[in-house]
């Protein structure tokens, strides 16, 4: 499948953390703790307290596709996205980090936006919009000016599979190569729950429906890739997460996709940015993101984190709009960016830049000349943008819990790449490379912002190589580092 590369040494007082030991060595994993230790303590920095970063041997499997990074947007914001395709600055943003995949799903997908032929056949009762050829046909516009891809979600929630193969066959006729895949429906799991089923609905009653899809399908566009479930398996709901299990076991999806969201707000108290970022969802992170490896590793699975962001229901302003949002964002990317893991499409809502959104339009004069502007998550993003195509080598944080995200890739000129977010609000942390052969840092780009809560002020900036063997990462902070062989 093509799931596809800018990247003050301060003192520490006793209560601070202590030196970060970065051992660059080419040992197999049996050999890496010895080494370490060996490493640290004769550089004086095996003293309780202190952080060391170890880095091995590849991780196996293949490099993190180019495409890895992509967008998530609802259904019925599809024509909204398409019109950005011929005017404004959309097209560009996108080949900056680009290419990737533009999914289009969400709740809107099966509960408002209904598929008609022409844009006069009335809407059913239930739809509140439409989504017509000609918007297809806008969007293919847009794939070939900024080269990057399509999944699209049909609705299943209102049963028509003779509906859903004539869009499925409408975009494979617009979209061409570019419409990599359709998804049936969105978290079917929650239909119930969304009054979109009644009583029961269980993974039988979906898998029958889903096997009518599949079928006309086929019959309408050969050959079409399916992606799915499209559920978001956590710890706390187990039910969602035997779903995707036999999703996976019986109908053979082409690549196995989950929803993860770091913290909710439907009907609990709302997120703060110390939330976000605390050791609690970082470990819930987690915890999803090995559920979904294991399931993938049993049925030979690549997986994709089709619809990803910070606070579902809508994000928490002050939050998803601020920087702790982008240290999430590239803490989770530090956790996904290696196998099975082929993708993580942000979701984001055009015209809402106060929610979740890495891409946003400030007016409606902004919408009309097509100023799209980058909101806080863009620049994580951007940042992690620079190691696609980078070869994962394995990475330890010892101790664990430190509040420190890591990621190590071999680099396209044979060095490492480590991509590091410090999730303290107010401890720095001072890095010390160690290595065993001649590598030196050759350059840091600093993902920075005035405070943690700042919704503006948020950017990347280079910042000169060390003269010595420490790198310091501020409090709230991520940064690109670059090793030289």
């Amino acid at each position: 499948m093509q799931r596809q590369a800018h990247r003050a040494v301060q003192s520490l007082t006793a209560a601070a953390l202590a030196a970060i030991a970065l051992l660059l060595v080419s040992a197999p994993p049996a050999a890496l703790a010895t080494r370490a230790g060996h490493t640290a303590a004769s550089h004086g920095r095996g003293a309780r307290g202190q952080l060391q970063i170890a880095v091995g041997g590849p991780l196996g499997g293949p490099v993190v596709p180019r495409d890895f990074i992509g967008l998530s947007y609802e259904v019925k914001e599809l024509p909204l996205v398409a019109s950005l395709a011929s005017h404004g600055d959309f097209v560009s943003l996108l080949r900056s980090i680009g290419p990737g995949v533009l999914r289009f799903g969400g709740v809107t997908a099966d509960s408002q936006v209904a598929w008609v032929a022409s844009a006069g056949t009335p809407l059913p009762a239930w739809a509140t919009t439409r989504l017509t050829p000609a918007d297809l046909y806008s969007l293919a516009a847009l794939t070939r000016a900024s080269g990057w891809r399509v999944v699209l979600a049909l609705n299943l929630a209102h049963f028509s599979p003779a509906t859903a193969a004539d869009e499925a066959g409408t975009a494979r006729a617009a979209l061409g190569s570019s419409l990599q895949a359709v998804e049936i429906g969105n978290e079917p799991t929650a239909f119930v729950a969304e009054h979109l089923r009644g009583g029961s609905y269980t993974f039988g009653d979906y898998r029958h429906e889903v096997d009518s899809y599949r079928e006309a399908i086929e019959a309408a566009a050969p050959g079409l890739a399916i992606d799915g479930p499209d559920n978001e398996p956590r710890a706390s709901n187990r039910g969602n997460l035997r779903w995707t299990r036999a999703d996976a076991r019986e109908l053979d999806p082409s690549v196995l996709t989950g929803h993860l969201y770091g913290m909710s707000k439907c009907a609990v108290t709302a997120p703060t940015d110390s939330s976000l970022l605390s050791d609690r969802v970082q470990r819930r992170d987690a915890v999803a993101l090995r559920q979904l490896t294991a399931v993938a590793r049993r049925y030979k699975r690549e997986v994709w984190l089709d619809e990803t962001n910070d606070v579902s229901c809508g994000g928490e302003p002050g939050v998803s709009d601020s920087l702790a949002s982008t240290l999430w964002a590239v803490d989770l990317l530090t956790q996904a960016m290696k196998p099975p893991f082929v993708g993580a499409a942000f979701h984001g809502f055009l015209e809402e830049p106060d929610g979740y959104t890495p891409l946003a339009v400030l007016s409606e004069a902004a919408l009309a000349a097509g100023e799209v502007q980058p909101r806080a998550e863009w620049y994580g993003l951007s940042l992690a943008h620079e190691v696609l195509g980078e070869r994962p080598l394995r990475v330890r944080l010892t101790p664990a819990g430190t509040g420190l995200g890591a990621w190590a890739g071999r680099s396209h000129g044979g060095g490492v790449d480590l991509l590091l977010v410090n999730r303290n609000p107010s401890t720095p942390v001072t890095a010390a490379v160690s290595t065993r052969s001649s590598a030196r840092i050759e350059s840091i780009t600093r993902l920075q912002a005035p405070s943690l809560a700042a919704t503006t002020g948020i950017g990347l900036r280079t910042i000169a190589p060390p003269t010595g063997e420490q790198v310091v990462l501020p409090p709230s902070s991520a940064e690109l580092v670059e090793l030289a062989r």
